[in-house]
């Protein structure tokens, strides 16, 4: 596996492709070394003490906030930038090409886990970019951690993302699945169910996930109606695929199926879906059509 540097994305923005292999000047060179280091210094507080612990000492330094905000913006993220090579390496880390938030889109942006505008000298840090879809880097927006229990799980620095994090109950009032941190893994007033809830809550993953239980429950009520099988059968049949690519790639079943899983056990799990609930799915329409429109179109 090729290794990139962060010596390798710091000289692409700031050379750019005119002057790709022109030497770094001696300001350039102290400008690396303050974001190398800062880099290391916000892995090291995350680790030891939290996201939320560190400072950004940019200003204290002496930097602009702006400059390093520019070499994101017009050097690593722009296209036509010579950075961008390593922007699309850092979005291609995401396994299966899945959103590393929401873990169900597709990768299509990073997202400064702590924002750029507060922590300029994180702007290009591989360390702060996480590739995700559209959808959750628009909702989190500027979101700054502000406590052990306000802080969004990094994928990459968070071990959550490799145990049933999420638990499911059907609600037989509003016919939905409801996604909540695993309470048996993760108790309530716990450091851990608070991240959970705060990442949940940050990135708007209840209604995320609802929609797409609604959806896979819909797909698999009308499955077993039309091959003529028990309800029960097919639920049973889809976990055992899940089970199968868990053995090709296990951590995919914490991640991009851990919806799936969650979904499929809290409708084995209630008696009034299994019993009579599934029948109102069977009357849903399949797809949705818009009833309102313009002339014309």
């Amino acid at each position: 596996m090729k290794k990139h540097s962060f010596y390798d994305v710091f000289e692409a923005c700031v050379n750019g492709k005119r002057y790709r292999n022109r030497p770094l000047s001696h300001n350039d060179m102290q400008m690396y070394r303050f974001l190398r280091a800062a880099q290391e210094v916000f892995k090291i507080h995350y680790y030891y003490g939290g996201a939320y612990t560190y400072k950004d000492e940019s200003l204290t330094f002496g930097w602009q906030k702006s400059r390093f905000v520019a070499l994101y913006e017009e050097q690593l993220s722009n296209k036509r930038a010579a950075g961008r090579k390593y922007y699309d390496v850092l979005v291609r880390l995401a396994p299966d090409n899945k959103c590393q938030v929401c873990l169900l889109g597709k990768v299509e942006s990073l997202d400064h886990f702590l924002p750029k505008e507060s922590y300029p000298s994180l702007s290009i840090s591989p360390y702060n970019l996480v590739p995700c879809c559209l959808g959750c880097n628009g909702v989190k927006s500027t979101f700054k951690p502000s406590s052990p229990k306000r802080q969004a799980i990094h994928y990459k620095f968070d071990d959550i993302f490799s145990s049933d994090w999420l638990q499911g109950e059907y609600d037989c009032v509003n016919r939905k699945v409801v996604f909540s941190p695993n309470t048996c893994l993760y108790p309530e007033g716990s450091v851990a169910h608070a991240r959970i809830a705060t990442h949940m809550e940050v990135h708007g993953l209840h209604s995320v996930y609802e929609l797409e239980a609604l959806r896979k429950t819909r797909e698999m009520v009308a499955y077993a109606k039309v091959e003529g099988i028990s309800l029960e059968e097919h639920i049973h049949s889809e976990l055992s695929k899940l089970a199968d690519n868990a053995r090709f790639y296990p951590r995919a079943r914490h991640t991009f199926d851990h919806w799936k899983w969650v979904t499929c056990k809290a409708l084995l799990a209630s008696s009034v879906f299994m019993q009579s609930d599934y029948q109102w799915f069977e009357n849903m329409k399949r797809y949705y059509l818009p009833g309102e429109g313009f002339e014309g179109l």
